[in-house]
This record gives C-alpha cells, sequence and structure tokens, in this order.
C-alpha cells in the first residue's frame, strides 16, 4: 500500500527533490491514510517525526503505521508531571523517556526506519537535555563489581520509592541479594542478583506474577526524575527490606527519605531543552494539518500558563527548521501546483444488511480492487465465511488481511477500497491501549482495615484490630489482632492467615462477637454443617435431574448467527471468544447447559449472553433474562433492542416500569409465543408465566436473588439450558462451578483501555 504513493502519486520523486529549508504539502492525508502516508514516508528516511493536533491521533497513526509494515512505531504524549516529585511514577512521563532513549539508540541508516508521532503539547514540552539524561543513566552488566548499596543508594536520590514488591515505574525493592528496579524507561521492571559484589544476572520479570521474562547481558537505567540531595538522618536508610525491627524496611526508609530533613527535591530548569535536540540529522518532520496545530497549541500554552515547561508553537517549529519539513492536509490549502494531492476519498456506505453489503461490494469491484481488513484471525475467518461467494471473491478482487486499521479508505488513483469492521458492520474504531506490564490485583484480604469482621476458622466471628509485630525466637514478626466478646484478644500469625476469612453477614442486623471457650460457636457450625448438607443434597439431586434428561439441542451457527456476531462494536478479548465457543457448544449438545460467566464490570458477559440468546431465538425457542433491579432491567431490555435492531427479534420487558395492562399483555403474548426475549425482574419467575416455548434461562447478578426465585424456572422446566452472569458469585454458586456441578467461563482480560 505506500508503494502505491510512490507509484501513482509520485510521493517518492518528490521527496527525493526535497530538502530542508523547503516545504512539501501534501492533500488528501486523512484517518487511516495518514498511516499509509507515514509507511510511504518511512521509505525514504531513516527517521520520522510527525505532529498531531490531537492527542488521541498520535497513538492511532502510530498503530495504523505498523499494519502498512512499519515495525518500529512509538508515540511521544503530553505529561502532567514533567520534571515534577511524581513524573518518575507517570505512565505518559514514562512513555516521554521510552521516546527520548530510543532516539539516543537509533543507528544512522537503519534498516529499520523509526517512527515518532507526537501530539503537538508533548512536543512542545520540555525535556532532558541529551546530557542530562547521559549522567542520568547507569549501564549494569552482568559480571560487573559493585556494591548493591550503591545502585540503591542512587536510587533513592534520584527519586525511586522503595517498597517491598515493585508494582508501578520509580519504584524498587531489595532483598539481600536481590534487587528489583521498575525504571519508567523500561516496559517491564528489572530484577538484579548479586554474588557478593559481583552482578550474577539481570532479568526482567512481570510484575504480576512476578516471574522472570527474559535473561538480559546488561541493561541501562534512566532515572531522570527529580535532582536529590544527598543528606540523610542516619546510614541505615536503605539496608535489606525486612531486616529492621521495626518489620516495614524499605518502605519506612522511603518515607522517612522523602520527608521532613530528608533529601530535598530540586527542579533543574537548565537541563530542560526541546526534542529537536534528540532527532537524527536526516530526520523528516511531518506536521499534521499545521493551523490546527497551531490552535491547538495556542490554547495549550494559554490554559497551562508557564508552569507547565511548554514552548511556544512557533519556537517548537524554529527548532525544527534544520530539519526537511512535510505538512499533510486533509484538503488543498494553497496553489495546487504546489501541492501533492493523494486522491483519497472515504469508504462509507457499507454498513448495510449482508445481503445489501455483498451486492455493494461486487458492484465496487468491478472496477476497484477491495482489500477486507479484520482485527483478529477470528474476525478474518468470520469475513471470509461471510463473504467468500460473492462474485469479487470468486474473481480474486477480494482479498483478506489480518490487522489492527481504525477505518477504511479508497485511493482513487490506485483503485484500491481498504473496508474495515467500522465500514462494513457499524463496528467501533480499534483504540490501542498501553503495552506497559499491568501490576498484581490486590487480594480481598490485603483489604481488610480495622474494625473489620472477620471469622476464625476455630473460635467465630471477631473484629479484627489491625496489625502487631510480635518477637518469637529472636524474630520480631506480624500477627493480626482479633478481639472478641469481653475484650480478648487473639494474635493469628501473617503466615497463618487462612485460619481467617471476611464476615458475610446474612441478616442486616450487626453479629455478636464469639465468646473464647464458649460451646457457641461449635453449636452453630453443626447447624450450619447440616442445613448445608440438606441444600446440597437438593441441588445435586435437581442438578442430577438435569443432567439425566435429554436438554435441547440448538441448532448450529447459520448466516443470521454469523451476521450477528460480526456486528458486534468492538473487538473481542480472548476470554470473551472463548466464552462464546464454550456455551455454544453447551447449546449445541444434548446435556442441559448450567454455565456460570465470571468476570468483572465492564469485561463482556453481556455479550457472551446476548450470543447465547440470539442462537436461542434463532432455533426457535424464547429466553428469559431474569434481573435484580428495573433499573437493570431497562438497560438490558434497551442494549438487547439495540443489539438486535437489524433482525426480525420480538423483545420485551416485565418490571414496574411496565403499566399493568403491558404487563398483562406480555404475558399473554409470552404464553402464545409472540415474544423471543423477556428481560425483567422477578416478575419473570412468577408463576402467571407460562412459556410458549423456553429454550435458556439467563440469571445476571445471580447473588442478588434468593434461591427459590432462581430455581423457580430450572424446576419448571428442568431440560432448559441456563447461563448465570456474576461480577462477585456467591460461595454457592462459585463451589458448585469449581466442584464440577455448573461449568465456569472466566472473564479475566480487560477489554482495551478497561483496567483490572
Amino acid at each position: 500500500m505506500p508503494r502505491l504513493l510512490d507509484e501513482n502519486a509520485g510521493l517518492g520523486l518528490r521527496l527525493s527533490k526535497h530538502v530542508a529549508g523547503q516545504e512539501l504539502a501534501v492533500s488528501g492525508v486523512w484517518g487511516s491514510l495518514r498511516g499509509v502516508f507515514a509507511a510511504a514516508l518511512a521509505r525514504h528516511a531513516s527517521s520520522i517525526f510527525m505532529l498531531f493536533p490531537e492527542a488521541a491521533d498520535a497513538d492511532v497513526v502510530a498503530g495504523d503505521a505498523t499494519a502498512f509494515g512499519v515495525t518500529d512505531a512509538i508515540s511521544l504524549p503530553l505529561s502532567a508531571s514533567e520534571a515534577s516529585a511524581s513524573s518518575i511514577r507517570d505512565d505518559d512521563y514514562a512513555d516521554r523517556l521510552q521516546v527520548l532513549q530510543r532516539l539516543v539508540a537509533q543507528e544512522p541508516d537503519s534498516a529499520a526506519p523509526l517512527l515518532v508521532t507526537a501530539y503537538v503539547g508533548g512536543a512542545m514540552q520540555l525535556v532532558p537535555t541529551p546530557e542530562k539524561l547521559e549522567a542520568s543513566t547507569r549501564r549494569i552488566a552482568v559480571g560487573d563489581e559493585v556494591d548493591p548499596e550503591t545502585i540503591r543508594r542512587w536510587l533513592a536520590e534520584s527519586g525511586f520509592s522503595a517498597t517491598t514488591a515493585v508494582q508501578l515505574p520509580g519504584e524498587f525493592a531489595a532483598r539481600g541479594g536481590l534487587l528489583d528496579v521498575y525504571s519508567a524507561d523500561q516496559p517491564q521492571p528489572i530484577r538484579i542478583e548479586w554474588f557478593g559484589d559481583e552482578i550474577e544476572s539481570i532479568r526482567r520479570f512481570d510484575p504480576g506474577s512476578q516471574r522472570s521474562i527474559e535473561s538480559l547481558e546488561h541493561i541501562e537505567i534512566a532515572a531522570v526524575g527529580i535532582e536529590v540531595d544527598q543528606r540523610y538522618e542516619n546510614d541505615d536508610a536503605f539496608l535489606d527490606s525486612g531486616s529492621h525491627d521495626s518489620g516495614q524496611g524499605a518502605i519506612e526508609d522511603a518515607i522517612e527519605v522523602a520527608s521532613g530533613d530528608a533529601p530535598v527535591a530540586t527542579n533543574e530548569c537548565q537541563d530542560l531543552g526541546s526534542i529537536a535536540e534528540y532527532l537524527p540529522a536526516d530526520t523528516l518532520v511531518v506536521v499534521i494539518d499545521p493551523q490546527a496545530c497551531e490552535r491547538t497549541a495556542d490554547a495549550l500554552k494559554k490554559r497551562s500558563g508557564d508552569e507547565a515547561n511548554l514552548m511556544s508553537f512557533e519556537s517548537l517549529l524554529e527548532s525544527l527548521a534544520a530539519f526537511r519539513m512535510v505538512s499533510g492536509t486533509t484538503l488543498a490549502e494553497g496553489s495546487q501546483s504546489d501541492i501533492l494531492d493523494l486522491h483519497s476519498t472515504t469508504a462509507d456506505g457499507f454498513a448495510l444488511s449482508l445481503e445489501e453489503t455483498r451486492s455493494r461490494l461486487d458492484s465496487v469491484a468491478k472496477a476497484d480492487e477491495i482489500i477486507l481488513v479484520g482485527d483478529t484471525p477470528a474476525d478474518g475467518e468470520r469475513l471470509t465465511e461471510l463473504l467468500h461467494d460473492t462474485d469479487a471473491a470468486r474473481q480474486g478482487r477480494l482479498h483478506l488481511v489480518v490487522a489492527e486499521l481504525s477505518g477504511g479508505f479508497r485511493l482513487a488513483d490506485a483503485r484500491v477500497l481498504v473496508l474495515t469492521g467500522a465500514e462494513l458492520f457499524h463496528r467501533s474504531p480499534v483504540r490501542r491501549g498501553r503495552s506497559r506490564a499491568r501490576g498484581k490485583p490486590i487480594s480481598s484480604l490485603m483489604q481488610l482495615d480495622p474494625g473489620d469482621l472477620v471469622v476464625h476458622l476455630s473460635h467465630g466471628i471477631g473484629l479484627y484490630r489491625g496489625l502487631k509485630h510480635i518477637e518469637k525466637h529472636g524474630q520480631h514478626l506480624e500477627h493480626l489482632t482479633i478481639e472478641f466478646d469481653g475484650g480478648t484478644k487473639i494474635y493469628v500469625p501473617a503466615s497463618r492467615i487462612g485460619l481467617l476469612q471476611r464476615y458475610v453477614g446474612g441478616t442486616k442486623t450487626t453479629p455478636r462477637l464469639a465468646k473464647i471457650g464458649g460451646q457457641s460457636w461449635a453449636r452453630q457450625k453443626k447447624a450450619a454443617e447440616s442445613a448445608v448438607t440438606d441444600m446440597a443434597v437438593e441441588l445435586l439431586e435437581m442438578q442430577a435431574e438435569r443432567t439425566a434428561r435429554r436438554g435441547l439441542v440448538f441448532d448450529a451457527d447459520n448466516a443470521w448467527q454469523r451476521q450477528f456476531d460480526a456486528s458486534f462494536p468492538y473487538v473481542e478479548t480472548p476470554d470473551q471468544v472463548t466464552a462464546i465457543a464454550t456455551s455454544k457448544d453447551d447449546m449445541e449438545s444434548s446435556k442441559p447447559m448450567d454455565r456460570l460467566i465470571c468476570g468483572d464490570v465492564g469485561f463482556g458477559k453481556t455479550e457472551v449472553a446476548m450470543r447465547a440468546a440470539f442462537k436461542a431465538v434463532v432455533s426457535g425457542y424464547q429466553v428469559a433474562v431474569l434481573v435484580p433491579t428495573t433499573v437493570l432491567a431497562e438497560q438490558h431490555y434497551n442494549n438487547f433492542k439495540n443489539r438486535m435492531a437489524e433482525f426480525p427479534v420480538e423483545i420485551r420487558k416485565l418490571s414496574r416500569f411496565c403499566t399493568a395492562a403491558e404487563q398483562r399483555e406480555t404475558v399473554k403474548d409470552i404464553k402464545r409465543g409472540e415474544v423471543d426475549i423477556v428481560v425483567g425482574t422477578h416478575r419473570v419467575a412468577s408463576k402467571d408465566v407460562s412459556f410458549n416455548r423456553l429454550g435458556l434461562v439467563v440469571v445476571d447478578e445471580e447473588q442478588r436473588f434468593g434461591v427459590a426465585v432462581k430455581e423457580r424456572l430450572k424446576t419448571l422446566h428442568s431440560n432448559v439450558d441456563v447461563m448465570t452472569l456474576s461480577a462477585t458469585p456467591i460461595p454457592r454458586t462459585l463451589h458448585m462451578a469449581l466442584v464440577g456441578v455448573r461449568d465456569i467461563s472466566n472473564l479475566e482480560t480487560p477489554p482495551a483501555e478497561r483496567r483490572a
């Protein structure tokens, strides 16, 4: 594709005659074509620096360019905390530092061109000078003789925080002969291991699992955050974490260093300069929509004042004047003779029904080659299946490519049309999240606050009163303090935290604290065990009855199902793909489905349920969606209606938001089989609601229903398929899933830009 801009628009020829001091103006540069433009420029320069008026554009174009062959593309954002005390732990600052390091490492005439896309505000923001960056960077190699204490002290003086386990940039943790460092210029933290004073190994590791990823021979650590004077109250500030009597180790030391008369932070403005100082001499500077860039820059400068370390837009252009300059605009600005026009147009108008889309593709393919871009291999297979029997495909004028592209376009001179899911199926453009590794999620037991009710396995309900350090055999160990009735306290070693769990009450009243030495807790446990056994027997009998019966066998996916799946406006996460596939397999088997879809809010449980519901409807069955509140019923009703608007699916709701007359009419239509999907509260499980051909029951937030309500539909229709959605499944449901009584699908992967 980039080659076409050389062959049909003459871009390469114009660039060959382009020298510094001249400006080459190009029109028709917009949307995802900016990625093609960047890739085409990379054929004629070893470094490209592109300026954009919008921050999101810099990220999108960097991603689009990779789809067209650019292997090294990075984005320069604007940092809110540049050169401040918190900058070393700021994601944007970390990204900026990685860009600087990458520019420093760029070799002249490199075989792999480097593309740097920059928000104009990010380019205006001052950066540490190359001299400052070099002075603040330390190279460490395997076999080096270096005192570990020297490295720890250097990190602390540079603004790093000491902690017990690194999770974020700007943190370090020392444990004996190990030092973990999360430098802002690195995508993952680094683990350095000493043998005496000799560095034995250097490894990258995952901060979530704490497991090593790869071994390195050397590493450069940049500590450009804040300058810290070397003044300490004691010499033990950065000794081995966990070796202090307080038990807090390096955490307390870091707090001490960051406060009071400890090291003083200073911001040396004389060490800041322009991003232009880092650009290689043969860099091609590209300004996308110069007028919009100038407006954005002026507004940002006016809004930020002088404290944000921002140069003016004019000063930025002056600093870049020594490089070759190219401007890219959507429409021509100025004399046509001075402008190179790419003759590009939009690719709108394909978001139609499947048959209309196929017909339109056949018509366009008579004159143009059509390139279909799927976001994932699964998406590519789906597109191939939907369109393989079109005339365009049979004639070889329909080509499939799997890549992440923000949108489609048409190159008129080259007679090429590029289409993505955005044009074909109303799908939202791909948004790319950060590649920085995620930290480890906090365990619920780590979130105990003093005053919380807990249950001790042997003694019963007590109050958690915090941590206490107790000396045993010459060692200071952490203990959890639990208070019981009468003020009696028991100290549980942190290593035996498994004896405790949060108290989850079944009533609104506060329970009485257990009495140490009494028999009431033993009697309560025995009664609970008996009740649980009775319930387990009942549930297992019902589950055994469901398993023994032949369930409903739903039809395999047909063209409608594939079209519905393809119209999902986002890219499915890997966990969603797995959950959808397993639930469809369940529905197509003769065993009644009973599957728990477990995932955090926003992880895509509803879409899994919608795929299953649509499959049931296409197979001729009705679907009941049970939700706990009227507001949630309204939300799900609207979501189902919007998602299935292009298909003849009758969807109704049953809740307090419906009048009595509407409810009566809906109940009658459900019985007659005229309603395909009903979304409602516990009203759906009422005795007067009789389904004509119920095939699937979806229960959302099942932890907010009583057992009787949830099991009524399964009792009345013991052969129907059941799907349960929950972010926080109750212990009964979770246990049934874990022991195999129910199947479970976990959605653990967040969608792009959704944080865990």
